[in-house]
């Protein structure tokens, strides 16, 4: 997956490799997974990458579909499970069984986190932002919770993951 070409579609069982490597790993295999994959999403056209998503988009989870939306339209904002809850019109338990059940396991909070990593990650390619003010940029209001959570996802702490890939 490192050839300057645009993927094709021969490309799909090494997309499907990355993707279970993203999903069944941890920290620096994680992120690393996530760059390839970020990096086949912005070369491919986006009817070809709803295959490779972690949850089932039928129209059946319709409702599930809608609350990932949701979190990757406001990830930077201020949610608590009650708050996305009462914008989704459900309970907190139905979103909590519903979100586990739709991502094997992986709880709204965890997948929030990650997103607002994902996210912190992006934005320390620009080194004229400090990680205070990144990690804010990205959603978290508390830099020693935002540390913790990026130690966690990536394996690394913030410092150390820009040093490494910035």
């Amino acid at each position: 997956m490192t050839s300057e070409s645009a993927y094709v579609i021969e490309d799909v069982p090494q997309v499907e490799s990355t993707f279970e490597k993203l999903v069944n790993s941890d920290g620096f295999k994680k992120v690393s997974a996530f760059f390839e994959l970020f990096d086949f999403i912005l070369k491919n056209p986006k009817e070809e990458l709803g295959r490779f998503s972690n949850y089932d988009e039928s129209p059946k989870n319709e409702k599930f579909n809608r609350v990932i939306e949701y979190l990757r339209d406001h990830f930077r904002e201020e949610l608590t499970v009650e708050s996305i809850a009462e914008d989704m019109s459900m309970s907190p338990y139905q979103l909590r069984t519903m979100f586990k059940k739709q991502t094997y396991n992986k709880s709204v909070l965890q997948y929030l986190n990650e997103l607002r990593v994902f996210e912190a990650c992006r934005l320390m390619q620009n080194d004229e932002y400090t990680i205070s003010y990144l990690s804010g940029l990205a959603g978290f209001n508390n830099l020693s919770y935002f540390n913790r959570i990026f130690l966690k996802v990536t394996g690394k702490t913030p410092r150390e993951y820009r040093k490494v890939f910035c």
